[in-house]
């Protein structure tokens, strides 16, 4: 696990001493730096190193090979994945079936998106870089892959789309990405309510509507979540397996849930006290008056919304986890974005050495106690050091 701390550390160090938040140019150098860094220690680690990897990705990427493209349909069915996916791979296997060609090259997409996503979204690279390490999204994404891909192509597609001018080819160029990102994993699809928080502005009467919606889905998460899997593919779904599992079926109340929901509820907070309370004429709950939040800034909060509320539904279903990885990115800019627009710098000091401090004791404490069992990624081995 030391090379886990090791990294953890460099990245704040490196961008700290090279000043990476100066200009765009040094925000390019560190981002290439860092991410390339998770690159290669994701795409030289053995494929024991994940869980999902290890027990099926890794073995079907070698039996895909010798699969012919007739069959893939059949191959896809019985191994429970999306069909572009399997294609994906078996295009893969023209070029090597070698296992750590396809960790190499998921690699390369996964953490090269991400850290293309950071450079231009956020306002301290520096910041979020730690963050997706504390948040352990590092240790997650070499564990499910397939979707660690599908979010990485909808950070693409949201990019594309937010710098665009917002006419009908880019909604059509939008909606293409996320069906990409949807045959490497079906659930990407829901992300397609994208394109409907682009276009709300964060409102207290929306505000007010997500809470009472999300009550009720904690209440109703069953109807809600058959209601979902109706929408990926009914009970023929994979996702129905989970309905009755002990493991995903149910939710889990413990300290490393509560905690993640704590980091992740907490970039709503200090985003909604700094970009809107703050801005408010009056601060009475039932006053009519305008929010000044922008469009980008809104997007940010509703996906932190988002994030959390799929974070709170873990406690009745722990499946649902899975769905908030397309929604924590923007939880991670969040928090840089909203510490950015305090104007005395020893608040903005403050809390980002906050941010850091609660953010870090989560990261050592879960890569200590947890990693093997959550993700197993502990301990770390390189390819070559496994017979």
């Amino acid at each position: 696990m030391i090379i886990y701390f090791v990294l953890a550390g460099f990245i704040p160090l490196y961008g700290f001493l090279t000043h990476a938040n100066r200009n765009n140019f040094r925000k390019k150098q560190f981002v290439f730096v860092v991410f390339g860094i998770m690159t290669l220690i994701s795409a030289l680690r053995a494929s024991t190193i994940g869980i999902d990897l290890d027990l099926h990705y890794a073995k079907n990427y070698e039996l895909i090979s010798s699969v012919n493209w007739s069959d893939i349909p059949v191959f896809a069915a019985l191994k429970q994945y999306e069909l572009g996916y399997c294609y994906f791979t078996k295009l893969l296997t023209y070029i090597s079936s070698n296992v750590q060609f396809y960790i190499i090259i998921t690699s390369i997409i996964i953490y090269g998106l991400h850290g293309y996503f950071f450079y231009k979204k956020s306002e301290d690279v520096i910041l979020s870089s730690s963050l997706f390490m504390f948040f352990c999204l590092f240790y997650m994404y070499m564990n499910i892959v397939r979707q660690a891909v599908a979010v990485s192509i909808l950070l693409l597609a949201y990019l594309i789309f937010s710098e665009s001018k917002k006419k009908v080819h880019n909604y059509v160029v939008f909606v293409l990405l996320v069906i990409l990102a949807s045959v490497f994993h079906s659930s990407a699809i829901l992300c397609l309510v994208y394109l409907l928080f682009d276009k709300l502005k964060f409102t207290k009467i929306h505000m007010l509507l997500g809470i009472v919606v999300t009550a009720l889905i904690y209440v109703g998460y069953s109807f809600v979540y058959n209601f979902v899997l109706s929408i990926l593919g009914g009970a023929n779904s994979k996702y129905d397996m989970y309905v009755g599992s002990d493991k995903y079926g149910v939710g889990h109340i413990n300290l490393q849930s509560i905690y993640y929901l704590i980091i992740t509820l907490g970039a709503f907070l200090l985003g909604y006290y700094i970009l809107v309370w703050k801005d408010k004429t009056s601060h009475k709950l039932f006053a009519k008056q305008e929010y000044k939040v922008k469009s980008n800034e809104s997007f940010m909060l509703y996906m932190s919304f988002i994030a959390f509320a799929c974070r709170l539904l873990i406690f009745k279903m722990s499946i649902i986890s899975r769905f908030t990885f397309y929604f924590i990115p923007f939880v991670l800019i969040l928090y840089p974005y909203a510490i950015s627009k305090f104007k005395r710098r020893s608040n903005r000091i403050i809390l980002n050495l906050t941010v850091y401090g609660v953010c870090l004791i989560y990261f050592v404490w879960i890569t200590i106690a947890q990693a093997n069992d959550l993700y197993g990624v502990v301990p770390y081995e390189f390819f070559w050091q496994v017979s």
